[in-house]
């Protein structure tokens, strides 16, 4: 996350300060080591010295001051908006860019080539637990393939292994157990409406870790907190959709989240229309891995504004400037 913001200011000439998440401050702290074994300083690249602490005030101090003339944060919708109406508030017009929730929706088409999907599914879904804001959240599969893809994707979860990340293992822990707590309100709740779960769906007690069993649910309701709200977890919550049309309604009405996207189908004629109706940052066409440093990343809607990677990423430290010289 640092590197993706931190190397393009550098190479636009902006020194940076950082304030880590505080629920993993020593990856940002690392990083900034290995930038001073090759000469660039803490002037250059500054880390916040108490990232557990008072992270509103340090927020209210960058908003407003004026030396401070970008902002560059992900991570939560809430959060985001707070920092840009902070900005407005404290009277400074500042650039921000702000990479916040995702809640990606993955549609398996009726004519899509099941193996392709369920391995997407798999590489989308549950790499690094599920948390991370590209991954596939609200899954709408055809109801003509549904049975199909259950049933292959169930048998390729069920083979995964755990482990602490350290140790072999394709599913490591969540980062709290308040996301373990969370995943466990999710799941029951999505019962209690109906929903059936195929495999998984509890929390698991391993090394005294936070780990939470990959996990498939049917019959989810498209109103299911389950549904419209990002999980960050190895939840795969199915609901099934009848005509392409209806798949773009249930993803516009269950959530304005427009980070990632994913869609599976063998047609350019829905490839195009997909493409072109979910209003997403990055749509995924039969891949489950989409993110790569030399495409720009980033969201509409409540999943943020501006671009990270690729020379969009350096524009966000620049600006424009137009000079006329009269001859």
């Amino acid at each position: 996350m640092l590197a993706r913001k931190a190397a393009p200011a550098l190479a636009a000439g902006c020194p940076s300060l950082t304030k880590p998440s505080e629920h993993a401050p020593l990856t940002a702290i690392a990083l900034q080591t290995l930038a001073q074994s090759i000469g660039i300083g803490p002037d250059l690249l500054a880390i916040h010295a108490l990232p557990r602490t008072q992270s509103k005030l340090f927020g209210d101090i960058v908003c407003g001051h004026d030396d401070v003339k970008k902002i560059s944060f992900t991570g939560s919708t809430t959060v985001g908006k707070y920092l840009q109406a902070a900005c407005g508030t404290a009277g400074i017009v500042k650039r921000v860019s702000l990479e916040l929730g995702g809640n990606a929706p993955f549609i398996v088409c009726s004519d899509a080539d099941i193996p392709v999907a369920v391995a997407a599914t798999i590489a989308s879904k549950f790499r690094n637990a599920g948390q991370t804001c590209v991954c596939s959240d609200r899954f709408l599969v055809h109801e003509k393939v549904m049975e199909e893809f259950v049933g292959a994707l169930v048998e390729a979860v069920e083979a995964l292994t755990i482990g602490g990340g350290v140790e072999d293992g394709d599913v490591g822990p969540l980062i709290d157990g308040m996301a373990v707590e969370l995943m466990d309100e999710r799941v029951t709740g999505a019962v209690e409406e109906g929903a059936v779960v195929v495999t998984g769906g509890k929390r698991i007690v391993k090394d005294g870790g936070n780990f939470f069993e990959p996990t498939v649910i049917v019959n989810v309701s498209p109103e299911s907190d389950c549904f419209r709200k990002e999980n960050f977890g190895p939840v795969v919550a199915i609901t099934t959709f009848g005509s392409d049309e209806e798949a773009v309604e249930i993803v516009r009405a269950s959530s304005d989240a427009g980070l990632a996207s994913y869609v599976m189908t063998e047609s350019y004629k829905k490839i195009e229309m997909y493409t072109r109706e979910l209003q997403f940052g990055l749509v995924g066409v039969n891949e489950g891995v989409i993110s790569t440093a030399h495409a720009p990343f980033g969201g509409v809607g409540s999943s943020g504004i501006g671009r990270e990677g690729s020379v969009e990423g350096i524009k966000e430290y620049t600006y424009q400037k137009y000079v006329y010289q009269h001859c």
